[in-house]
């Protein structure tokens, strides 16, 4: 899965844009996401997200409905699709499903590498993809497909 961070504030309180928080739509985005996801029976065994706060907070949304480990990084918040699907691979070991939840533009990069259509990913949508490889590596080797797209609702 590979999905953006719900709606942002426009500032933050330190003026940084890695501390911006959501929005009190942003929240409820998430939290719809996550009740989408959990419906349709995505359940990541491994989430991996930017140490952004939007992210966080995003994830704060995400997992009362997932309950999946995560882990932040904060290389995904500069992150640029080579060094995505690098963490990608070094860390999605056995799991059967990752979320990786980061930033535009790269979210949108990531999906036409991984599945050959670059998507412009609007706040807390997620792309859910199905590998065509048994392992990690061969699947980000040999491409995946788009299954469907969840939005907020």
């Amino acid at each position: 899965m590979v999905m953006r961070h719900a709606q942002p504030a426009i500032g933050s309180p330190d003026g940084s844009d890695h501390a911006r928080p959501l929005t009190s739509r942003g929240r409820l985005q998430a939290a719809s996401v996550g009740r989408r996801l959990a419906g349709l029976g995505w359940m990541p065994d491994l989430v991996l997200a930017s140490d952004a706060v939007r992210c966080r907070e995003t994830w704060d949304g995400l997992a009362p409905h997932l309950g999946s480990p995560v882990r932040f990084h904060r290389d995904l918040y500069y992150a640029d699709v080579g060094q995505v699907l690098d963490l990608v691979a070094r860390e999605a070991g056995e799991a059967g499903t990752v979320l990786v939840l980061g930033h535009n533009p790269v979210q949108g990069v990531v999906l036409a590498r991984l599945a050959g259509e670059g998507l412009f990913l609007r706040h807390a949508e997620a792309v859910l993809l199905a590998g065509e490889g048994p392992t990690w590596r061969e699947s980000l080797a040999c491409g995946f497909r788009v299954v469907t797209v969840v939005a907020p609702g």
